[in-house]
């Protein structure tokens, strides 16, 4: 249901770009360091590190398209979002313990915003074949990952790895590609939440059919 109402409040932009050009965003040495601060790390088989090189992930296709997705908090009504921040909460216990009411609120709304932009993101292989989504954030299909017990992926067909799990910049690629900048929940009272994901491809695909499937 929340789902239903999470379409009436995101915006889209998809920013075709080269492998040469998004290999300049790669820079794994800075933002594993980043990865390994993170109380997930190691223990999501998404996120590093990984049992492979990533940049040969990426190395398999021809096409990147970034698509950048954003919400603002104020427009969504007090009530729908109350609903949103709640239900992640509730899912996902390691966010539900921010320093103040207002990094509960941001952190609830960008959980519900993956779980809905991340549907529509794997919707996209669907639609176009020969390639592969990128998720923004860690794999959310499970509430404990097997990698804490050192056992394989349940659903390994279902896992799908970030821009930031395999060493690239993101803020880097938002503000040079995109054009737009993320605001962080540690920074001044952020006014929307962005999610930022990719579709890999071995074919050239018009950017507006991806942003028409996105919107639809």
């Amino acid at each position: 249901m929340l789902r239903c109402f999470m379409i009436n409040y995101v915006s889209y932009k998809i920013n075709p770009v080269s492998l040469e050009d998004i290999t300049k965003f790669y820079n794994p040495l800075v933002i594993n360091k980043f990865c390994s601060e993170c109380t997930k790390h190691n223990k999501v088989w998404s996120c590093p590190p990984l049992p492979f090189k990533d940049i040969d992930y990426i190395s398999k296709y021809k096409y990147c398209y970034i698509i950048h997705s954003k919400v603002y908090i104020k427009a969504i009504p007090s009530n729908i979002l109350s609903e949103m921040v709640s239900h992640a909460l509730k899912k996902y216990t390691d966010i539900s313990n921010g320093k103040d009411d207002f990094t509960d609120i941001f952190n609830g709304l960008y959980y519900s915003f993956r779980e809905f932009n991340d549907s529509k993101i794997l919707q996209l292989e669907e639609s176009f074949t020969n390639s592969i989504a990128l998720v923004s954030g860690r794999c959310l299909i499970c509430s404990t990952c097997t990698r804490e017990t050192n056992t394989p992926c349940r659903y390994p067909e279902k896992l799908r790895y970030s821009l930031e799990g395999l060493g690239f910049d993101v803020a880097g690629i938002v503000e040079n590609i995109v054009g737009e900048k993320i605001q962080w929940s540690s920074s001044i009272r952020p006014e929307y939440v962005t999610c930022v994901s990719a579709l890999l491809s071995s074919d050239d695909i018009d950017p507006n059919e991806i942003l028409n499937k996105l919107t639809k």
